[in-house]
């Protein structure tokens, strides 16, 4: 594959295979043992993890330093009517206050709000749908750019076959963001329940078509098969999270790696050299944001008392602009966007 190296594309092939593996493990061992790990237990340790070790809340203000250093991208972000009615940077001006406007009087998303009716429009809309669409769609994005590494002018028959399975995944990942979005409202209503105790019934459905999406790998063409069953193999890790937290962490951990994955391949593919100047700011930008994140962190927690309604709502606000911002920047579909940097992504 070479999308970071060979050592790196190992690890970030076979670090979902070893999570599904150990959520089963956890799973027969709840079975057996009948003790069951609460949503809240290590629940620190595990954001901690997830979200600053393996770069799941690092990674969101990383989108914004991008547009502000590659130099298709800063061309791009000046365009108008690409991303909405202006340029990209008012454009996300505008959707960042009205998030943190909706955000605010729903409470900041706040657990102490949970009797505000715009708190669970709030979590349905952006804590739920659009996180799920923003992970989801990563996913298919880089499962595209491994699609795309096979591609070739030599055998249509092959690229017809890929570019048919690439569309039966974008169909069977749309059921379960949908499917995943509710039970995950669900989950948001009910704090206290423990991982585990939900309806078999969304389990079901999703475990269904994780694995019809696992096994599509065997469709493909004998040189990319086994690569891509190895990275389907992380669909699995959707069902999986609402019966263990492990398979929960392992999720977000993905999310941040494949992130990464994709900056990498911008930076190498990009008409100059800024790695320099990216992680200067980068560096700055994360010191920034682990201040700013940390105290979020410590109140999903509930380690910190829910009197910073402000705070948390521009932080979750800055989230919901990050998810705006990947859709449209990585909106492929568009010429304008596609011709403009869409050889940065391959």
């Amino acid at each position: 594959m070479i999308l970071f190296g060979k050592r790196t594309d190992r690890f970030f092939l076979y670090l979902p295979v070893f999570f599904v593996i150990a959520s089963i493990a956890h799973i027969i061992s709840i079975k057996l043992l009948n003790t069951p790990i609460g949503k809240r237990d290590f629940y620190l340790a595990r954001l901690i993890i997830s979200d600053y070790l393996f770069f799941n809340t690092i990674h969101v203000p990383l989108t914004f330093v991008v547009l502000a250093t590659i130099p298709e991208f800063k061309h791009w972000a000046k365009l108008t009517k690409i991303s909405g009615p202006f340029n990209f940077w008012i454009n996300a001006l505008l959707v960042f206050l009205l998030s943190t406007t909706l955000i605010y009087l729903g409470g900041g998303l706040l657990p102490n709000s949970a009797n505000n009716f715009l708190f669970f429009i709030n979590a349905m809309l952006f804590k739920n749908l659009m996180s799920n669409y923003h992970a989801v769609g990563q996913c298919l994005g880089i499962s595209t750019i491994i699609n795309q590494k096979y591609l070739t002018k030599k055998c249509m028959d092959n690229n017809l076959k890929i570019l048919k399975l690439r569309r039966f995944e974008g169909l069977i990942a749309t059921f379960i963001i949908w499917i995943f979005t509710f039970t995950g409202f669900y989950v948001l209503s009910s704090e206290n329940r423990e991982v585990g105790s939900f309806s078999k019934l969304p389990i079901l459905i999703l475990l269904i078509l994780s694995v019809s999406l696992v096994m599509s790998a065997f469709r493909y063409p004998k040189e990319i098969r086994f690569l891509k069953f190895k990275y389907l193999i992380r669909y699995l890790l959707w069902p999986l999270q609402l019966i263990t937290p492990i398979a929960l962490t392992a999720r977000q951990m993905n999310h941040g790696l494949e992130n990464m994955l994709v900056l990498n391949n911008i930076y190498k593919n990009s008409i100059n050299e800024t790695q320099k100047k990216f992680l200067k700011f980068s560096i700055f930008i994360i010191f920034i944001w682990v201040l700013i994140g940390l105290p979020r962190a410590l109140n999903q927690a509930q380690l910190l008392g829910p009197s910073a309604r402000i705070f948390f709502s521009i932080t979750w606000a800055i989230d919901i602009t990050h998810y705006w911002a990947d859709r449209v920047v990585y909106r492929m579909r568009d010429k304008t966007t596609r011709d403009n940097h869409g050889h940065l992504l391959f």
